[in-house]
């Protein structure tokens, strides 16, 4: 930060100098043009009829000169139009200067169709009146090199600021660049000790990987992280349990592995989906509310068997996925969610007017490549659905005519709950029994 600012600033500074000395030199060169305008003017006056600056190639060049100046001031991008506009005037009353400068002389004779006191008479009012402009010109350049002087005097000063402040600044950097790199160190030589140790377990990994996450603004993730520790845990907990000879077991641990099983076996539960999503719309209705999105639900009657928590984190991350692809200078945003049965099959559309999804996305999402523009929610809500037995899929959506995009859209299909379920079997025997058949089994 304090290298690119002190760049700047001399930058800045060297463009300032520059400018200046660019007006400097278009004074010097117009006072140049207007030289020769007074050796025309003299020459008339004199009588010097033979004096090349009479001539129609002299004069000729001193009006490309003022040309010049006009060109040259243009180039240097100044605010004053005034000055610019002076400027043209000044070239295009040193024409007519000519026109009246060489009236009445046909090679070295006066041509005797004036006479020669009027010429005279007209041509030292028009050259007063260049004198008077030429002064207004110098007057415009000379504030604005006053005006830069001033803001060049700024600059400097807080250039000078930025110099005593650059130490400051670097070591500010450097302390900060020394922390992340002891945080990256502490985190190498704590994996580097779990594979020394041989001691690779979910939850010795865990904190490192979800401090990672979280310090890199992916919270979302380290949740999603959090929650499959938890659930991977836990039927690893059941699963060895259940390799644990029986005959060795108290009743009270046969009575708690009898529960851990039953969650293990039938994990998920018969849920209404209306009821989950209106308490995932309660729960993001601040971020709804505080981007001025407007929200249209339009839901049905419906149930599905699935984890109750993995279709809340679902819609959960397909609802903050369109929240997150609105632009700041949207004013129109809008969200709006429907569910329709198909059969056996409940289909619940999200459609937003968000960013676009991009054809390489979309070719990912189809399966034909890979591609993390939509961001980590959907990436996340993909994988969550394959764990309720669906699936999501993503288009855009275009104008009545096809001319252009006015939203998109994610898909989940999943499907529902059956109305009864038929038991295939009933066993007859202790919880010690059949637990030990569970385990052949």
């Amino acid at each position: 930060v304090s290298i690119i600012t002190f760049v700047g600033l001399s930058t800045v500074l060297q463009q300032g100098t520059g400018k200046i000395k660019d007006i400097a030199n278009l004074q010097e060169g117009m006072q140049t043009c207007f030289t020769r305008v007074h050796n025309t003017l003299t020459a008339r006056l004199m009588g010097s009829l033979e004096s090349r600056y009479l001539s129609k190639g002299f004069t000729g060049l001193t009006e490309e000169c003022f040309g010049e100046t006009v060109s040259v001031y243009e180039s240097l991008d100044l605010e004053s139009m005034a000055a610019l506009d002076n400027l043209n005037k000044l070239a295009s009353d040193v024409h007519w200067f000519h026109e009246k400068a060489l009236n009445n002389v046909s090679g070295n004779t006066l041509t005797g169709e004036n006479p020669e006191n009027v010429i005279i008479s007209l041509v030292s009012g028009r050259y007063e009146k260049l004198e008077i402009l030429r002064d207004k010109v110098v007057d415009q350049l000379n504030k604005q090199k006053s005006s830069l002087a001033k803001r060049q005097a700024q600059f400097g000063q807080f250039f000078y600021i930025v110099m005593l402040l650059i130490p400051f600044l670097a070591v500010a950097d450097w302390l900060v660049s020394r922390r992340s790199s002891t945080k990256i160190e502490s985190r190498e030589r704590a994996g580097r000790e779990i594979i020394e140790n041989d001691d690779a377990t979910i939850d010795n990994i865990a904190p490192l990987v979800q401090s990672v996450l979280k310090e890199t603004g992916h919270g979302n993730l380290s949740q999603a992280f959090d929650l499959a520790r938890t659930r991977n845990t836990k039927a690893a907990s059941v699963s060895a349990q259940m390799q644990i000879p029986t005959s060795t077991l108290s009743e009270q641990q046969i009575d708690e592995l009898w529960e851990g099983s039953e969650s293990l076996v039938t994990p998920n539960e018969v849920v209404s989906v209306e009821s989950v999503l209106g308490s995932v719309i309660d729960h993001v209705s601040p971020q709804i509310f505080t981007n001025g999105i407007n929200i249209d639900v339009d839901s049905e009657t419906a149930f599905v068997e699935v984890d109750r928590e993995a279709l809340e984190q679902t819609f959960y991350q397909i609802i903050m996925s369109s929240i997150n692809s609105y632009s700041k200078e949207e004013s129109n945003k809008y969200l709006s969610i429907s569910m329709r049965k198909l059969g056996g099959t409940l289909v619940v559309d999200f459609f937003d007017s968000g960013r676009e999804y991009t054809s390489r996305f979309l070719k990912a999402a189809a399966g034909l490549g890979v591609d993390d523009s939509a961001g980590p929610e959907i990436n996340l809500a993909i994988e969550l659905s394959k764990e309720l037995g669906g699936r999501i899929t993503f288009e855009n959506m275009n104008s009545e005519d096809g001319s252009r995009v006015i939203g998109r859209k994610a898909q989940l299909s999943m499907p529902m709950a059956k109305k009864s379920k038929k038991v295939t079997s009933i066993q007859k025997g202790t919880k010690r029994e059949i637990l030990e058949r569970m385990k052949r089994s």
